[in-house]
C-alpha cells in the first residue's frame, strides 16, 4: 500500500484537480451556450426560404445584394433572382458599366418591379448606348417602375428606345 495515498497533501491535490475539472466543465458549458446562441441566430436566417431571402435582397441596393454572394454557397446565386435593381454610378467608379452589364446578364428574374439608374455625377452621353441597352432589358422583363436620375440638363443626350416609349404608352 502506498503511504502517500493517506497523506493530507495528496487529498488536497485531488480536491484541487476536481475543482479544476469542475471549472473546466463550467467554462465548456458557457462556451457551448454562447456558441449555441450564435448558431441560433445563424440558423434563423438559414432556415428562411430562398423566396423570402430574395425578397429581402431585392430591398437592398443592387451592389449590396450582389455582395451577399460571398456569405456561403447557398447565398452565391440568390442575388440573381432579385427583381429590384438600384444602380448608382458614384458607387462603382470605372467599374459601373461592367458591373451593371454583369448583373443584368446574370439576372434570372422574369419580371422587374423597379429599375433605378442614378448617373448624377456623370455625363449622360458617356453611357447613352449602355442606358439604351439596360432600358431595353428592363422593358423585356416587363419593368413596372423606372427611375432615371441625372444632373445633365442637355435634353437630347439620352434618347429613350422606341420599345421603351411604346411600352410606356400602354
Amino acid at each position: 500500500m502506498d503511504s502517500r495515498s493517506n497523506c493530507p497533501a495528496s487529498k488536497k491535490q485531488k480536491k484541487s484537480v476536481v475543482g479544476v475539472e469542475e471549472t473546466v466543465d463550467r467554462v465548456n458549458d458557457l462556451q457551448k451556450k454562447s456558441v449555441a446562441g450564435v448558431e441560433e441566430t445563424v440558423d434563423r436566417i438559414s432556415d428562411l426560404p430562398d423566396s423570402l431571402l430574395i425578397q429581402i435582397l431585392s430591398l437592398l441596393p443592387t451592389k449590396d445584394a450582389f455582395t451577399t454572394s460571398i456569405l456561403s454557397k447557398r447565398w452565391q446565386y440568390l442575388w440573381t433572382s432579385i427583381d429590384n435593381f438600384v444602380f448608382n454610378c458614384s458607387h462603382y467608379g470605372e467599374n459601373f458599366v461592367p458591373f451593371v452589364d454583369y448583373v443584368l446578364a446574370h439576372s434570372d428574374s422574369p419580371k422587374i418591379k423597379k429599375f433605378e439608374l442614378d448617373y448624377t455625377n456623370e455625363f449622360v452621353y458617356d453611357y447613352q448606348s449602355q442606358i439604351s441597352q439596360w432600358l431595353t432589358f428592363a422593358v423585356k422583363r416587363k419593368v413596372e417602375h423606372v427611375v432615371l436620375w441625372s444632373t445633365d440638363l442637355m435634353p437630347d443626350e439620352c434618347t429613350l428606345t422606341q420599345s421603351f416609349c411604346a411600352f410606356a404608352r400602354h
